[in-house]
């Protein structure tokens, strides 16, 4: 190891030969080991192949669960496309469904369209209301400015008036 100024007496005292000896060997040792964070079964394990059956199982009756913060989304392949999304919630309000398969009562769902319908036409009012606030706003600001223009306008007018009035009476033969 050196230091910076290369300085031989200054790197013996900063550091132990044998320590530094020790923990590169450590480190040799710890990369050459590599230990992996998980394993993986094999197809023949009984758990991987009861998960194997369930997926299976799961293709061959077209469904898929979908766990995620909004809920559960359940996909039916044989479904209309064009139907609400289906949501499997626990029973009791407050509580979630975050288990497979559920370990409480639990109701299959989906947005009533009329509903959707609503919400769409609330949302796009709400919006209409906002942007005529917001044009009303905005027209104020402009005849605001427009009078601010307009009054600046004036008091220049009126300067000029008074500059030539008084270099009149100062000159009036011109």
């Amino acid at each position: 190891m050196t230091s910076i100024d290369d300085d031989k007496i200054t790197d013996d005292k900063i550091t132990d030969k044998k320590l530094s000896e020790a923990t590169t060997d450590e480190l040799l040792i710890v990369v050459a080991k590599k230990v992996s964070r998980s394993l993986r079964l094999t197809e023949n394990n009984p758990t991987m192949q009861k998960l194997t059956k369930l997926c299976e199982l799961a293709d061959e009756l077209g469904i898929s669960i979908t766990f995620h913060q909004g809920g559960v989304c359940v996909v039916d392949n044989d479904r209309d496309d064009s139907l609400p999304d289906l949501y499997l919630e626990d029973i009791e309000p407050g509580h979630h469904v975050n288990n497979f398969p559920p370990c409480t009562e639990y109701k299959l769902i989906y947005d009533n369209p009329e509903y959707l319908v609503q919400q769409s036409r609330e949302y796009y009012e709400r919006r209409a209301r906002e942007a005529a606030a917001d044009a009303e706003k905005a027209a104020k600001a402009k005849a605001k400015a427009e009078v601010a223009r307009r009054a600046a306008e004036l008091e220049v007018s009126e300067r000029e008036r008074h500059v030539l009035a008084t270099l009149k009476a100062k000159y009036p033969d011109a």
